[in-house]
């Protein structure tokens, strides 16, 4: 509480709005986007000492004061098995404002890092024991700038490699996905991939680039201090280190664009790798396009062989049920005279040459018995055996209806 008070006394209260509880890591990606950019402010401020009588040193009252605030975003590891990525995203506030007047400093650390920690108690340990050492000043920022450039490039190279995976998907799949080769399968989830992987590096492109303007900002408030303070007689001994801490700059400066150039690199490649795997994939989807149009012409070609074989069947049917209706008319014609003339023919009747006379035997009874009989025990014989199958099948219905409701009552 007593930090936030201070920062809105120096009116640096809008950084505050933006910071995040420390752990916090799992925020939405638009929201993340939306209070990026005012996550990096800047400020700093030079003036000279308006009381200059209860000063002891000239060291003091000829030099100018100032305060310098920002608010940047870094990478470091963050030690849980999830999520795949090691590393996370971390932010940590400084301001410092230094007065010659009172001959001391103000530093104010907002979530700094245990190895920045153990790092500035070692800076500042020797901050107290020189407490004039304005050059240490200056190296305490460096410090800070440097720590939160650390880890770019094990980070860097942990997103080559992951690149590396997701370009062999590219570079040597198999452009027939029917083939059993050992190549590496494409499907819409690398597309998903890659694009996730290309809008990371666009992030951390951004980081980047927030920490170069930073440290930027801090180089030239470095020299807008050294042109001053080379002008004092008694500052020259500062010199060589504040030259020093502008060559280290330099060379920070010169590492962050090689990482913003890696970046730019991956982003570029990953660009490219995503066009080819898209063309992979539609290349994949012509070839399959084609495949099914193939299998539907052949099955088009198929049946429109088996409609001409079925057409020849119903012709040959037809003229086949032609015939035999002629053949039942036929028969239905000639069916009562074969009928009277076997029945003539038997032994019952007899025809007298002599008396012109058809002559029926008195036995002829025996051959309506027998005829009508078994006639008649035929039919009864179907009737019967067409009623035990009606109810067999009935009593069979009746078994699964009532095994049903039994199976749903339990």
């Amino acid at each position: 509480m007593r930090c936030c008070w201070i920062l809105h006394l120096l009116r640096l209260y809008p950084i505050l709005s933006t910071l995040n509880i420390p752990g916090e890591g799992c925020r939405s990606r638009k929201r993340w986007q939306e209070d990026y950019f005012p996550l990096y402010r800047f400020t700093s401020n030079l003036y000279r000492s308006r009381d200059q009588s209860n000063t002891d040193s000239a060291i003091f009252t000829q030099t100018c004061g100032y305060d310098l605030g920002y608010l940047f975003k870094y990478v470091d590891l963050h030690g849980r098995d999830l999520p795949k990525d090691p590393f996370a995203i971390r932010q940590t506030g400084v301001y410092h404002k230094y007065d010659p007047q009172a001959k001391r400093s103000v530093w104010i650390f907002i979530q700094p890092s245990e190895s920045l920690k153990e790092r500035l108690d070692a800076l500042f340990s020797r901050y107290k024991d020189n407490p004039i050492d304005l050059a240490l000043q200056i190296e305490i920022h460096f410090l800070v700038l440097m720590h939160a450039a650390k880890n770019w490039r094990p980070y860097i190279k942990y997103l080559e490699d992951a690149f590396s995976r997701i370009t062999e998907k590219g570079f040597y799949s198999d452009l027939n996905p029917e083939t059993n080769s050992s190549d590496p399968k494409i499907n819409f989830s690398d597309v998903r991939e890659i694009h996730y992987f290309m809008d990371k590096l666009r992030t951390r492109l951004q980081l980047i680039q927030m920490d170069y303007q930073i440290a930027k900002k801090v180089q030239q408030l470095l020299r807008r201090l050294r042109n001053r303070w080379i002008q004092e007689t008694a500052l020259n001994i500062l010199t060589p280190r504040l030259e020093d801490v502008c060559d280290r700059f330099e060379q920070h400066l010169y590492d962050l664009a090689g990482h913003e150039s890696r970046i730019n690199m991956l982003l570029m490649r990953a660009n490219d790798i995503s066009r080819l795997i898209q063309q992979i994939i539609d290349c994949r989807t012509g070839q399959f396009s084609q495949a099914t149009n193939d299998k539907l012409n052949r099955l088009v070609s198929s049946a429109v062989g088996q409609g001409e074989s079925i057409h020849l069947l119903a012709q040959k049917g037809s003229k086949d049920t032609k015939m035999m209706k002629l053949f039942t008319i036929v028969t239905v014609i000639f069916l009562p005279g074969t009928f009277i003339a076997s029945i003539f023919g038997t032994n019952f009747f007899a025809f007298s040459s002599e008396s012109n006379h058809l002559i029926v035997a008195s036995n002829i009874w025996i051959y309506f018995l027998i005829s009508c009989t078994i006639t008649c025990s035929l039919t009864a014989g179907w009737i019967i055996y067409r009623r035990i199958k009606r109810r067999s099948r009935l009593r069979v219905e009746s078994k699964v209806a009532d095994g049903g409701v039994i199976k749903e009552k339990v």
